[in-house]
């Protein structure tokens, strides 16, 4: 691994953060290579990576946050792989382009080649498994845009 050059300030800022010079390094080497692929089994639900407060349990957690949180530093952390982005590429191009949007029309553009079609549809295979599918289908009425029943 070839060492990163660093300043008399950044060791010193390592050594307040109780970090060694070796341990900054191998963090650094991290952002020269790509992380494996994951093979997802199943999206998050309630029950399953999702853990659903009971409601009268919320007001006892809320104290309990309240009353530990000051010695951490919050943080808010949104994941933003694309994947949303590329699922609804192809509704939001037919969306805008005033064409039809139903399985026919996005199947047929799949078959012609159209890749972001085709990624629609694998994606919406798999539409009712999605945690927010259900509220999705009953705002499209309201929208213009036809509920998912592939």
């Amino acid at each position: 691994m070839t060492p990163f050059p660093f300043s008399d300030d950044d060791l010193n800022q390592i050594n307040a953060h109780g970090l060694s010079l070796d341990e900054v390094q191998r963090q650094l080497a991290l952002f020269g290579s790509s992380p494996p692929y994951l093979n997802l089994v199943a999206p998050c639900t309630p029950g399953n990576g999702i853990v659903v407060f009971e409601p009268g349990d919320v007001q006892a957690l809320m104290e309990a946050f309240t009353s530990e949180r000051r010695p951490y530093r919050l943080v808010k952390f949104v994941p933003a792989s694309g994947a949303a982005s590329r699922m609804f590429k192809t509704l939001l191009k037919y969306l805008h382009r005033g064409e039809e949007i139903s399985k026919t029309a996005i199947t047929s553009a799949a078959l012609a080649g159209d890749g972001d079609a085709k990624g629609s549809l694998n994606s919406w295979t798999r539409w009712s498994g999605l945690l927010f599918s259900g509220t999705f289908n009953r705002c499209c009425p309201k929208t213009g845009i036809l509920p998912m029943t592939f």
